[in-house]
């Protein structure tokens, strides 16, 4: 994956989870970054208001006002051209969980 693709995804995956817990008192973000030969995944999980447990996390769905609220849809127009990417999202409970996985064919020795 492009360095730059990969710190514009990860750069908004991380500023939605820093907006969204500056709302919740005593709320958490966690950021993990794990690897092997065959490739990484970096995940990232975050506490959410009650109001986005109620209406969940949508891709171009805006809650922030006029020209906020695209990130998540950006990420996704970034990873289109990557057959090697996934990302997978839910919400458990009050946590809202991002994981970031890139595989390669070619393990690194």
């Amino acid at each position: 994956m492009d360095l730059i693709d990969l710190t514009r995804i990860l750069g908004i995956l991380i500023d939605n989870a820093i907006e969204e817990v500056l709302l919740v008192p005593d709320g958490i973000i966690e950021v993990r970054i794990t690897g092997n030969a065959c490739g990484c995944s970096y995940t990232i999980r975050n506490s959410v208001t009650p109001r986005t447990i109620q209406q969940g996390i949508h891709a171009g769905i805006n809650t922030k006002g006029e020209g906020r609220g695209k990130g998540l849809s950006t990420v996704r127009e970034l990873l289109s051209p990557y057959h090697n990417a996934t990302l997978n999202s839910c919400l458990q409970g009050d946590i809202f969980i991002q994981s970031l996985t890139l595989s390669w064919q070619d393990p690194l020795s």
